[in-house]
């Protein structure tokens, strides 16, 4: 089966066995630029020679829309998210093999497949063209690996490396970069480690991809990338507003209330970009408290 014949399956399946997903992925694949499809046939590509199904790819999909819509009727409900304990989630979800292999594909296709997603990366790869070469790039929380890969594809550093407290985020992200990355074309690494416990080199760039939101305390983290970054170096964080998934911990109730955390911790804030879900302006999204999806380029400042 082709490249373009997995995308085609992909969405046909998951369109067959949910009605909303089918409208909203109704036409995308002629809305995606040539550089998205290429994406992600390497994605699947990726996955299927690892064993997977296109079946089983759209099942995790699916599975990852459903995890999301439970959450914001608990959100809805209740007016805060389900867990408050970075403890909690580790257990539950980060260290459970099981889970985190389908969510991570899941949220791994979804950087395709879900407009504000794919925004994010559009934007990552826009502007990741002004900062392409230096010595160590740091991505803290790994995660599925798509964005390292894309950093380690479209720049030129020293080293780079990809940190995750997951032991199934670590492996699935080893896996990736040797089969997608051309063997010793690169210095990467890939390691299981808690972001705290970096002591290596000042980093000339820095990714914290949708982390802030999963710990009690943010501001910690803002400190530790204080710390190991300098006055030039490219630091890229996302995180979001109002948006409940089952490892999310920490209420983000505004753009305002992050971009002040960000100042509060001695950064300026370089450029952003702000994606609403559902097709809502930033004011209804707000209103109907329903997920917004931030993305910051930030650097130091002076504290």
């Amino acid at each position: 089966m082709g490249s373009d014949s997995k995308a085609v399956k992909l969405i046909s399946i998951i369109s067959e066995k949910n009605i909303f997903q089918a409208k909203a992925l109704n036409g995308l694949l002629d809305k995606l630029t040539q550089e998205e499809k290429d994406g992600l046939a390497a994605l699947l590509s990726f996955y299927t020679k690892q064993g997977d199904t296109i079946e089983h790819l759209a099942e995790c999909y699916l599975g990852f829309i459903q995890d999301i819509m439970e959450e914001q009727l608990y959100f809805m409900e209740n007016r805060r998210y389900r867990y408050f304990s970075s403890e909690e989630v580790n257990a539950f979800f980060y260290q459970n093999t099981g889970y985190m292999e389908y969510y991570m594909k899941g949220l791994a296709i979804s950087t395709y497949l879900l407009e504000s997603h794919r925004k994010c990366r559009e934007w990552f790869c826009k502007k990741i063209r002004d900062y392409r070469s230096g010595k160590y790039w740091l991505d803290a929380g790994v995660g599925h690996g798509e964005y390292l890969q894309l950093a380690v594809r479209h720049t030129d550093y020293e080293h780079y490396l990809g940190i995750d407290i997951s032991p199934t985020c670590v492996q699935m992200c080893r896996e990736m970069m040797e089969q997608r990355i051309a063997k010793g074309t690169k210095s990467i690494e890939i390691k299981e480690q808690d972001f705290f416990q970096y002591d290596g080199p000042v980093c000339d760039a820095v990714i914290l991809g949708e982390i802030l939101e999963h710990v009690e305390a943010p501001q910690a983290f803002l400190r530790k990338v204080y710390e190991i970054t300098n006055e030039e170096s490219f630091i890229y964080i996302t995180t979001v507003v109002n948006c409940p998934q089952k490892d999310h911990i920490y209420l983000f109730k505004s753009v305002e209330e992050i971009e002040e955390m960000y100042e509060e911790a001695g950064f300026r804030i370089c450029d952003r970009l702000v994606c609403p879900t559902n097709g809502y302006t930033i004011e209804k999204a707000l209103k109907k408290q329903t997920a917004i999806i931030t993305a910051h380029i930030i650097q130091k400042g002076s504290i």
